[in-house]
């Protein structure tokens, strides 16, 4: 059984590292991704950002990403980390798949994945954690029963 929970685990969280450390990385490629939302703020009046600002807010993303999967995996209330990391990753879906001629879909399927990805490991967490509780308790009652009949037998 703890086999099994290690090895969701890592599997879980081998894409999130790996999308992490590339952002981190390979801040410059990302920050083309996110250039023409940049063109798009623009648009309506607000100061894009130099290429610059995009490479540093990449791997400021890339970092809270890791974040954000590390708390998800290791802590044991995982469910507000997996909130902020499907809040983060809709975030990260819409700077790849809003384009100046309309919608990216590779950029939308990509998030589609990351979310699934996300509900996922909440479910195989969720699931194991009351097969684990179901397992204690029984475990609890066969020793409450296997105490009162002890006690029965003392008297």
């Amino acid at each position: 059984m703890k086999i099994f929970e290690v090895a969701s685990k890592v599997g879980i969280a081998t894409a999130f590292v790996s999308e992490g450390l590339d952002a981190i990385n390979n801040a410059s490629k990302h920050a083309k991704l996110a250039q023409p939302l940049n063109n798009q703020l623009a648009k309506v009046g607000l100061k894009p950002l130099s290429d610059e600002q995009l490479r540093i807010a990449s791997q400021i993303g890339g970092v809270v990403y890791l974040g954000l999967t590390a708390g998800m995996l290791l802590s044991k209330r995982p469910t507000p980390y997996a909130v902020a990391l499907s809040g983060f990753t809709l975030f990260a879906t819409l700077m790849r798949s809003l384009q100046e001629d309309g919608i990216d879909m590779n950029g939308l399927s990509w998030g589609m994945k990351q979310q699934l990805m996300i509900a996922a490991a909440q479910g195989k967490f969720a699931a194991l954690q009351k097969k684990a509780e179901k397992r204690a308790n029984k475990l609890a009652a066969k020793a409450a029963k296997k105490a009162a009949n002890n006690a029965r037998k003392s008297k």
